[in-house]
């Protein structure tokens, strides 16, 4: 396959784009590139949505281009609805229609046609007896694949209850058994979200709120909602109440546009700055030394651990009860 052509050295890219004349298209690939929050060397860089904006242009097909360039597409879904995505939006637009314009498209349909038609001929003497060719898969549709990944995910969260409910009914070997369903099935959707064109890693890494990374954010609005929709049921049951998870008093709350969240707080850090043990002020933290503060969270540390194992206690207690 031919290399597409860049206009300049700084759009050229590894894969397909080349190095050939594309003055035709103009400042096509002047465009400006959507800022990656997080520089990676096998990222979306500049030169790839460059070199991406090429390939579209010549094939019209996003699946083609990506292709060609050896990214997952949803990456390109990533770049549409990325902050400072308006020059990049335009420029995909722009390279559609070259692309339609150039005919490529309805070249791509003549050629399927074709290969369609030869399909229903007598094949020649010398291939008579061969296995037919294998027919290109047509490719899933966006909602056909996101069906795919709930039926697995509603499967998988009906193997994690069944997991909890074996293992508190003592049944170890059964709970065992659901346990490596469960592993089995984290790696289908991995792999099966990969097939279809979803970077499963990548999505992980751009899932981000206000400056906070997934890894960062111990708590949302709706993560709440579910905390006390779980809670209640637990109570329903009869089941102990639990400590709260995460504990409020080491939360930094924040307000962001797509909702708020909240950031836990840094337990070992010492300073005047810093977060105050249990029991004290900002000021009366302020005016200890480091040393001070630090026996001042061991502390806590052992106040909080007393209190855990006499929560267990209780809730083994109860637990017993129950059974008996």
């Amino acid at each position: 396959m031919s290399s597409i052509p860049v206009i300049c050295d700084r759009c050229r890219a590894t894969g397909f784009a080349g190095e050939s004349d594309f003055t035709h298209l103009g400042d096509l690939l002047a465009f400006t590139p959507v800022p990656r929050l997080t520089k990676r060397a096998d990222g979306w860089t500049p030169e790839r949505q460059r070199a991406f904006i090429a390939a579209l242009s010549a094939t019209g097909s996003k699946r083609q281009a990506v292709q060609a360039l050896g990214m997952a597409a949803y990456g390109v879904d990533q770049l549409l609805k990325a902050d400072g995505s308006d020059s990049f939006k335009a420029a995909v637009d722009r390279a559609m229609l070259i692309a339609q314009a150039n005919g490529s498209m309805k070249i791509a349909q003549g050629v399927a046609d074709a290969a369609a038609r030869n399909a229903q001929l007598t094949p020649p003497s010398r291939l008579r007896g061969l296995p037919p060719p294998e027919a290109e898969e047509p490719e899933e549709d966006e909602d056909r694949k996101w069906e795919l990944l709930e039926g697995i995910g509603v499967k998988f969260m009906r193997k994690v209850a069944a997991e909890r409910q074996a293992r508190l009914a003592g049944e170890i070997v059964a709970a065992d058994f659901y346990l490596r369903q469960i592993t089995v099935m984290e790696v289908m959707l991995d792999l099966l979200s990969a097939k279809l064109g979803f970077d499963a890693n990548e999505v992980l890494r751009d899932l981000r709120r206000g400056d906070h990374a997934l890894v960062q954010i111990a708590a949302t609005t709706f993560s709440d909602s579910l905390d006390r929709a779980r809670r209640a049921w637990w109570a329903d049951e009869g089941a102990p109440n639990r400590p709260p998870y995460p504990d409020p008093r080491f939360l930094t709350q924040h307000r962001h546009r797509d909702g708020n969240y909240a950031v836990a707080v840094d337990q070992s850090a010492t300073g005047a700055t810093t977060t105050p043990a249990r029991g004290y002020t900002q000021e009366e933290w302020a005016a200890m030394g480091a040393d001070a503060q630090w026996a001042a969270r061991e502390k806590q540390f052992e106040e909080d651990a007393v209190a855990q194992a006499q929560w267990e206690r209780r809730a083994h207690a109860e637990w017993e009860e129950r059974q008996g």
